[in-house]
């Protein structure tokens, strides 16, 4: 069976981990982003830390959201999308141009998931708040994506890190299920 480029980018980017001397710049893009990312939720309102904090009773929950959303998003958009290191060695120009397309697609993805596949995120996906936050944050997934050489995994974390205490720590879940009236 023959794989087009994207499914042979996929599951490169699944099979790729991250390399040992990139594991730091992958920890600093994650942690300097969610710090970011809480500081922007708390000053738009999108969050507030007193109010909103209700950590999840489940010690394992956190950990799936670095499956799902993170890495399921993260191998079928950038992982199929952008170029791997493997299969050619990218310029900048060429990153540059092929990660702000994926981050608009993903982006506006969510808006159009409440609208359609994902009905809990209608009034989240939606909120001008979640999507400078989501610009954020998987900008930040784009960028540990290419400084690992292009991994899944790496983009997760970043991904799943600020997912994780959103969801699962300050309310996300309450607002998706519409048991929250936090504006």
């Amino acid at each position: 069976m023959i794989l087009s480029n994207p499914a042979k980018r996929a599951i490169l980017s699944v099979i790729t981990p991250i390399p040992r001397d990139k594991w730091f710049e992958v920890a600093a893009i994650t942690f300097g982003t969610t710090t970011i990312a809480g500081m922007v939720a708390t000053a738009t309102g999108f969050v507030n830390p007193a109010d909103d904090w209700h950590p999840t009773n489940n010690p394992v929950k956190p950990l799936s959201a670095f499956f799902f959303p993170s890495l399921v998003e993260e191998v079928f958009r950038r992982g199929a999308l952008l170029p791997h290191s493997i299969l050619n060695v990218p310029t900048r120009s060429i990153i540059f141009s092929a990660c702000t397309p994926v981050l608009a697609i993903q982006v506006i993805s969510h808006p159009i998931a409440a609208k359609t596949l994902w009905p809990r995120g209608k009034g989240i996906f939606d909120d001008p708040r979640f999507l400078l936050l989501a610009t954020i944050v998987l900008g930040a997934a784009t960028m540990s994506f290419i400084v690992s050489g292009g991994s899944a995994w790496a983009a997760a974390v970043t991904h799943g890190l600020p997912v994780a205490l959103w969801r699962d720590f300050f309310n996300g879940e309450a607002r998706l299920a519409g048991k929250s009236h936090h504006q």
